[in-house]
């Protein structure tokens, strides 16, 4: 039997033989034979540091990423090596469609995004390292939301944006199109006026924003800010407009609020703790929040400060005389709501 170290050295062996053939990365006439890899690892394995060196694969502490050909793979396999295989590492998924922008971009309904500030792609070449992310912010554009794989969609103006093609790291930009910001199946609304929010940039006056949504008969109700980037619209609007409101600027998506689905805080309470049929195609939610509750021993005494998100019941019978009035604070913003219908 062979110890852990004539093992290991064995297996250092095995690989120098395979680093000087075949660890380079894929040729044109080799991109066949060759799959996009993470291999798992420790950060102190000086095996695998060696190998992703001479792989030239890109080393991410813990794993490496790159390429490998089909051989090195059924080696490492062999060895015990965790790697995953990656099919297609840089597909995205938007607007219902899924493709790799760098070999086929969707053909656009809409027109091209106009060439002043507004949402963009930017694809880097692997797992998100920081200073990639510096260095766009450096050309003066943002970073708004990570999409996977290796994606960005950020603000910033057109010429910006391309400009960031010539970055290390930068795989491909491109148009955050329309398309990818109104789903297919909200695109086909009829004129009846419908309850809807949407996410716009905070880089552009709320007022600005507002008016040109007023412009296409939307009852705009209020904006609340999301994040350092973005805000949450609530508005009223013909669901006939989606798409045209799709083609403004600063906006990032627009959906329609069911208003039949009724107070959601009990079912996300069921959903939380497992109440659930398994059946993936009948996900039904059932009862039974209370009695998971009970076995933790959390009962409710001793809690004299409730947070709230979204609007209550006020006539539940847990609440009935048991809330104090939401008053604002010192410096410390607070919303108080008398919605009995939302996110809560």
């Amino acid at each position: 039997m062979k110890t852990e170290s004539i093992c290991s050295a064995w297996i250092v062996a095995v690989m120098a033989v395979i680093l000087g053939s075949t660890f380079l990365l894929p040729t044109a006439a080799q991109a066949e034979d060759s799959v996009w890899v993470r291999i798992h690892h420790p950060a102190d394995d000086q095996r695998l540091q060696t190998l992703a060196a001479d792989a030239r694969l890109s080393d991410y502490g813990n794993f490496q990423w790159g390429r490998v050909s089909a051989t090195l793979l059924q080696n490492l396999e062999a060895e015990g090596v965790t790697v995953t295989v990656l099919d297609h590492p840089f597909e995205l998924n938007l607007g219902e469609r899924s493709f790799d922008p760098l070999i086929e971009f969707p053909d656009a309904d809409s027109g091209v995004a106009s060439p002043g500030e507004n949402f963009f792609l930017i694809q880097f070449e692997g797992p998100v390292r920081s200073r990639w992310l510096e260095a766009v912010r450096d050309q003066g554009v943002v970073p708004v939301q990570y999409i996977h794989p290796h994606t960005y969609v950020v603000w910033g103006e057109s010429a910006k944006v391309s400009a960031g093609r010539g970055l290390n790291g930068v795989r491909w930009t491109g148009a955050f199109l329309p398309e990818f910001r109104v789903l297919p199946r909200q695109r086909n609304r009829d004129a009846a006026v419908v309850p809807t929010m949407a996410l716009v940039s905070r880089h552009v006056d709320e007022d600005i924003v507002r008016a040109q949504m007023e412009t296409l008969g939307a009852v705009v109700h209020r904006f609340t800010p999301v994040t350092a980037q973005t805000s949450v619209v609530f508005l009223e609007v013909a669901g006939n407009r989606y798409w045209d409101l799709a083609q403004l600027p600063a906006l990032y998506t627009i959906q329609y609020i069911p208003p039949e689905t009724g107070p959601r805080g009990e079912m996300s309470n069921q959903a939380v703790v497992g109440n659930y049929a398994s059946d993936p195609n009948s996900p039904v939610i059932f009862p039974g929040y209370v009695n998971w509750l009970n076995a933790t021993g959390y009962d409710g005494n001793g809690v004299v400060v409730g947070v709230v998100d979204g609007g209550i019941r006020v006539s539940h019978q847990d609440l009935v005389g048991n809330i104090s009035p939401c008053v604002p604070s010192g410096d410390t913003p607070t919303s108080c709501s008398t919605s009995n219908n939302a996110h809560g």
